[in-house]
């Protein structure tokens, strides 16, 4: 029975140490020690039925302890040796040339703010700002519009609980203050962010204006038509624009630009006119010696007809696409 055992002993760790892998390890272990048909715990099994001594039971059960072991050290083994095969397999070269960092694109609201700004001022315009939180008075009276006027109800502006004060309804507002500060002849634009209670495919509550106001003695229709047609060309890359007369509580005349599709429809992109007297006179600039124009436009609306955008609301969606398109 001795020699059974050495011999058993010594086959089970030849076998154990030509195993390299999770499975041929698993396979050892039924073979050697499985309930039913495992050799060492068969061979324990039929001694305990010939009832031998307590001593060689003793050493068959040293050995089924010390196989469990060495199974468990040769599965310790088996896993840091993949491990380390599976780290030398993805190491990495740290003398090899870094990819390309991905930079994302500007948000399409963005380009054309930023081209906006640049055109304007490629035309010698000054860009002046303002306070987004307005009175009435330079949000409406000062602009030539009445009590009656329905941009003044409650449902379509956003009235703040201090009395006369809301978030303005325009850039013009801005100019208001320029003109009430400077001495004619000036050159302005003026571009920011403006809020108005609507929200639907082609509006939303928020939206970024545009706004251009030129005062002096010789000012006409025709500086208005060159400046505009000037901008729309250099963002759009279209020269073909027609006006049509319209009506606006500050200007007189007033009219609304269109610009020619590819598809030959005509499409509203902005407002414009000559300033109202009345404006000049509330800002105490007097309309027999000076003159002046103003157009502007929403850039959303801008930024929708550039890039072929079905919906506005879009552009404030987190859209990832909008980085990479």
């Amino acid at each position: 029975m001795t020699v059974n055992y050495e011999k058993l002993r010594r086959r089970f760790y030849l076998r154990l140490d030509a195993v390299f892998s999770v499975e041929e390890l698993n396979k050892l272990r039924f073979e050697y020690l499985s309930s039913k048909s495992g050799l060492v715990r068969g061979a324990l099994a039929a001694l305990i039925q010939q009832g031998v001594e307590a001593e060689q039971l003793s050493m068959w059960t040293g050995l089924l302890k010390e196989c469990n072991l060495a199974l468990a050290r040769r599965l310790e083994f088996i896993r840091e040796r993949e491990s380390n095969e599976k780290l030398t397999a993805e190491a990495v070269d740290v003398s090899y040339p870094a990819r390309p960092f991905k930079v994302g694109l500007k948000h399409p609201l963005v380009r054309v703010i930023e081209d906006t700004r640049k055109i304007l001022t490629s035309l010698g315009l000054e860009h002046v700002d303002g306070p987004e939180v307005e009175d009435e008075y330079h949000v409406f009276d000062a602009l030539n519009t009445p009590a009656h006027h329905p941009s003044r109800q409650m449902q379509d502006s956003f009235y703040l609980s201090e009395v006369g004060k809301l978030l303005r309804t325009h850039t013009s507002s801005v100019q208001i203050r320029a003109m009430e500060e400077r001495e004619p002849p000036f050159y302005i634009f003026s571009l920011g962010k403006v809020y108005r209670n609507d929200w639907d495919a082609t509006h939303t509550p928020m939206f970024h204006q545009v706004e251009v106001l030129c005062v002096d003695v010789d000012i006409n229709m025709s500086h208005m038509r060159y400046c505009v047609g000037f901008f729309l060309e250099n963002l759009f890359g279209c020269a073909k624009m027609r006006m049509r007369p319209s009506y606006f509580p500050f200007t007189e005349p007033s009219a609304e630009i269109d610009i020619r599709r590819q598809d030959g429809k005509w499409l509203e992109v902005m407002g414009c006119g000559m300033v109202h007297p009345n404006v000049l006179q509330n800002v105490g600039i007097s309309p027999d010696k000076y003159r002046g124009f103003a157009f502007g436009a929403g850039l959303e609306r801008l930024a929708v007809l550039r890039y072929d955008i079905h919906d506005l609301r879009s552009l404030y969606s987190n859209d990832l696409r909008w980085k990479v398109s």
